[in-house]
């Protein structure tokens, strides 16, 4: 006990307590009602904002023009993969498209996506070329990160990075040496601090490949690497897949659903050179193919793909015909959207996988039962060798509306696929993620001590003794800030594990740590296992505390309960106080939350009604 609360004033002081408290509760009420009053008079404008994700989305994306292209995308099919990236991005997304070789030129300026951006974008398209000197990695990396704000992050950002080649930005080698260590050291830590995924595809066998996935690693996007450029257009789906994720119906043989919540579909065909043109027949006989137009028809024919526009579609049965191909899809624009608590790009082997879907329907999740008891879900998953595992998705009984499955036995190291689909007897959706086991030795583990002002943070890293020679490792960590400065730390072992203790950063702050280790094996070969980034700023510290703040009344020891006579008379003054404040409080706010009660309830029953206009229209 302070002495404030101890000495002669200490009425006045716990006076002044109260009134403080009471005034901080009558703000809280202020808050709540306003918000209630919010979402009674402006429930249009909060589901326009909530059903609107394309606006978060913000998109660069880069094209190596090099020499070396010549030879590995002899035909210049960048040009159509990228057609197809531009005409699948959706209205109000933003998007910027660079060529770059010894510099970066604008192909397509940043700013958001309409049809005007689109049509001038796909008429630039024919501007790639294969004639430009070097492989200037770092420069379009820079191009690309200008307008982010460190300070301001988004979900939505990413960029896409192909290229053939190494950094290469001059004939002194050693120039190139450094640029590539600047990525590492300086351009790295500024994504992460941007909130920015960075997905790569190398398009060689002599591109840098540990570059590449070290970009895509650590900043938790993607890497593929092909080595024909006629595997462009699928890499770039699945680039587009990552970085924009759409909703989709299932194509099962050629043949896929379409209910009277749909707006349009764009159904994406690829075709072999030589096959018969693809034809698409309706629910109600009438035959589209590429020769026929109109308002609500487009028919997009580029090499090696079909991408088919339709708006206001007829709801039923429609059929491509054309050959199955796995990589087809229908991606469709509507009102009821299947949604995923986002999947991470790696996990750790043995690291369990909790996988959550619902339903949203002008941005509100929808809860009613009777939509909820119709529908299954269930969960596929693919490995990298092609075996196959089935699971349904149960109702979370915790979380209402929402379907969970909890995997890991089948997380093998290695590239994985999943599919989620749900089934509604009269709707049916899609998604499909997919995410990379990464085999990792050595554990991490992050914690707070609640004890201490300000917090500490304490990282550990444990290796596993079955595999690593423990006595080799030494474990590097590398702590960036938002102004871009950064500490290098060489950890130091204990009982082996290495250990990084450090104060949470102050409000505001945001810390990105990376690290790297480097050791043996017991067979005496070199390892140098890959560690994800730990970020600490106020929303991860809260998710540490939230585990470690409940801490039972048993720990304490009995002493600790043992009270003098003095301290009892304090806590019963304290009693009064907080009698007063409650009085206090509930006097100014009982006006206020009777006010936003009857704004939730307004709310709650608009929303109701909105889902079941939906649900009649689907049942029809």
């Amino acid at each position: 006990m302070t002495n404030a609360e101890q000495g002669p004033n200490a009425r006045l002081y716990r006076f002044n307590r109260a009134i403080k408290i009471a005034i901080l509760m009558w703000r809280i009420g202020i808050g709540m009602a306003l918000l209630s009053a919010g979402l009674l008079v402006g429930s249009q404008l909060v589901f326009a904002v909530e059903q609107s994700d394309e606006s978060n989305i913000d998109l660069r994306v880069l094209i190596d023009v090099s020499g070396s292209m010549k030879q590995n995308d002899p035909a210049n099919l960048r040009i159509p993969a990228l057609k197809l990236l531009v005409n699948l991005l959706p209205v109000d997304s933003n998007a910027g498209i660079w060529l770059f070789a010894a510099d970066a030129v604008v192909l397509a300026p940043t700013g958001p996506v309409d049809q005007d951006w689109k049509s001038a974008t796909l008429k630039s398209t024919r501007k790639i070329h294969s004639r430009g000197l070097y492989t200037n990695i770092e420069t379009a990396l820079e191009n690309a990160l200008e307008g982010w704000s460190e300070t301001e992050t988004s979900a939505g950002r990413s960029v896409i990075l192909l290229t053939d080649g190494v950094v290469d930005v001059s004939k002194d080698p050693t120039e190139s040496t450094e640029s590539r260590n600047r990525i590492i050291k300086n351009l790295i830590p500024k994504i992460q601090q941007q909130s920015a995924q960075v997905h790569t595809i190398a398009l060689s066998k002599n591109a840098d490949h540990e570059l590449l996935h070290k970009l895509a690693f650590d900043t938790g996007g993607w890497n593929e690497s092909v080595y024909t450029a006629e595997q462009l257009q699928r890499v770039f789906l699945k680039m587009f897949n990552k970085a924009v994720p759409r909703e989709s119906v299932p194509l099962k043989d050629n043949k896929f659903n379409i209910d009277n919540s749909v707006n349009e579909f764009s159904l994406l065909v690829f075709q072999k050179p030589g096959v018969p043109a693809a034809r698409l027949i309706g629910p109600d006989g009438t035959e589209f193919s590429e020769v026929e137009s109109s308002e609500k028809l487009n028919w997009l024919h580029e090499t090696g793909y079909d991408l088919v526009t339709i708006k206001e579609p007829v709801f039923g049965e429609w059929q491509l015909i054309a050959d199955v191909d796995p990589d087809n899809q229908v991606m469709i624009v509507t009102d009821l959207k299947l949604k995923i608590d986002q999947l991470p790009n790696y996990v750790s082997q043995n690291e369990a996988l909790d996988i959550k879907v619902w339903f949203e329907e002008q941005g509100q999740r929808v809860m009613r039962g009777d939509f909820l008891k119709l529908v299954s879900v269930e969960l596929l998953q693919t490995d990298e060798l092609g075996r196959k595992s089935e699971w349904p998705m149960k109702p979370d009984p915790e979380s209402s509306g929402e379907f969970i499955r909890v995997i890991g036995d089948t997380l093998s190291p290695g590239k994985h696929s999943f599919r989620i689909v749900a089934d509604g007897h009269t709707f049916q959706r899609e998604m499909q993620q997919t995410l990379e086991v990464v085999e990792n030795p050595v554990k991490l583990d992050v914690s707070a001590d609640v004890e201490n002002d300000p917090v500490q943070i304490e990282i550990s890293l444990l290796p596993d003794a079955e595999v690593i020679d423990v006595p080799t490792v030494e474990i590097n960590a590398v702590i960036t800030n938002v102004a871009g400065d950064s500490k290098d730390l060489l950890l130091e072992q204990d009982n082996g594990a290495w250990y990084l203790r450090m104060n949470a950063p102050p409000e505001k702050e945001r810390l990105v740590i990376n690290f790297s280790v480097a050791g043996k094996t017991l067979r005496g070969h070199d390892v140098a296992p890959k560690i994800k980034p730990v970020i600490l700023d106020e929303n991860s510290i809260a998710d540490l505390l939230s585990g470690q703040d409940e801490e039972s009344d048993e720990d304490l020891d009995e002493e600790e309960w043992e009270e003098t006579e003095t301290d009892a008379d304090t806590e019963a003054e304290d009693q009064t106080d907080w009698v007063m404040t409650a009085v206090i409080a509930v006097v100014v706010n009982i006006v206020l939350f009777i006010g936003g009660f009857f704004g939730f309830k307004v709310m709650k029953k608009r929303t109701a009604d909105q889902q079941s206009k939906l649900l009649e229209r689907l049942a029809e």
